[in-house]
């Protein structure tokens, strides 16, 4: 078994702060308001170049 690293990005422009949970296959991210804390939602991804793709089209 791997082991799980985790990630956060903070944008106070956005208002947004992004984490990434990370693992060999999938990769799970979640956002979450700056204020509150409130979540605004998660993805889970394949650790392929389909799946990069896809978080990066919906990170920008």
């Amino acid at each position: 078994m791997g082991i799980a690293s985790v990630s956060i990005a903070h944008d106070p422009a956005t208002g947004i702060t992004v984490g990434a949970d990370t693992h060999g296959e999938v990769h799970v991210t979640a956002a979450f308001t700056n204020d509150l804390g409130r979540p605004l939602g998660h993805l889970e991804i394949p650790t392929t170049p389909a799946g990069y793709g896809r978080l990066l089209h919906l990170a920008t």
